[in-house]
């Protein structure tokens, strides 16, 4: 069950000219972002803090874990990237939930593992976008080790 934007077109070379992604949302990320939230909110409830504060630092810790769920792991935010690109001449085009293509270039604090890929982007004038990848989020597990091949080449 592959999708035809998940297959790569090797050049004459045997290089993929462009390598794209489409996007999922994870079980996995879900559980890992959940854990470590409410590993935040269990420190909180042991470190003595003026109630006050502690209110405050709890609402900034589950709204933290309301934004991340749903832009990184459910995909289900606005400006959740839905899938990736990376273009023949090293650029990344990167389409939110909302329709938005963005134009992107992939910064050196980047990492590839076999088990997690995060993507680091540099986005318009200053902006930047992070993006978690873990297997469960692609359909084709071959366009994953791809990416994470040309990674490690690039």
């Amino acid at each position: 069950m592959t999708e035809a934007a998940d297959i790569p077109v090797p050049d004459a070379a045997g290089v993929s000219s462009t390598l794209s992604l489409r996007l999922y949302p994870s079980a996995r990320l879900t559980l890992v972002l959940t854990a470590v939230h409410v590993g935040a909110l269990v420190c909180l409830l042991q470190v003595e803090l003026a109630p006050m504060l502690d209110g405050v630092l709890a609402t900034l810790v589950c709204a933290s874990a309301y934004r991340t769920l749903r832009r990184d792991a459910r995909l289900s935010s606005p400006d959740a990237v839905l899938s990736l690109t990376w273009l023949q001449r090293g650029g990344w085009h990167l389409t939110t939930r909302s329709g938005n293509v963005l134009y992107a270039t992939l910064g050196p604090d980047s990492h590839a593992h076999p088990l997690l890929v995060i993507l680091r982007f540099r986005v318009g004038r200053g902006g930047r976008r992070t993006v978690i990848l873990l297997p469960d989020m692609v359909l084709s597990a071959r366009t994953l080790r791809q990416l994470r091949r040309r990674l490690s080449c690039g």
